[in-house]
């Protein structure tokens, strides 16, 4: 697998602010857990992440179409996410960015 591919994807979808936050968490130790699984080139990762104060925890995924480039969905249950999400586009948060950048 091409993490560059999947780095490409992430950055192209999303903002700074995002970026810089999810790899922080991912640096500062609030991922539980991550698992991916990649076939024919649709790569699904899905993870548990805790929030800054780590009072709670956060289930989000990330399903890429690497020959394509693109994101196929995403979800987070973090109010982030709920609350820019739209029928036509998920949005993509800190702990969506974070289990990609954990891959």
């Amino acid at each position: 697998m091409d993490f560059k591919i999947v780095n490409d994807i992430l950055i192209k979808n999303t903002d700074n602010l995002r970026l810089s936050r999810g790899s922080s968490y991912l640096k500062d130790g609030y991922i539980n857990e991550v698992s991916y699984e990649n076939q024919d080139d649709i790569l699904s990762i899905y993870g548990q992440v805790e929030s800054e104060n780590q009072n709670r925890s956060y289930t989000s995924h990330i399903i890429m179409d690497l020959q394509e480039r693109k994101i196929v969905s995403a979800m987070c249950d973090c109010q982030d996410y709920l609350s820019r999400t739209t029928p036509h586009k998920s949005a993509i948060c800190k702990h969506i960015v974070a289990i990609t950048l954990d891959v």
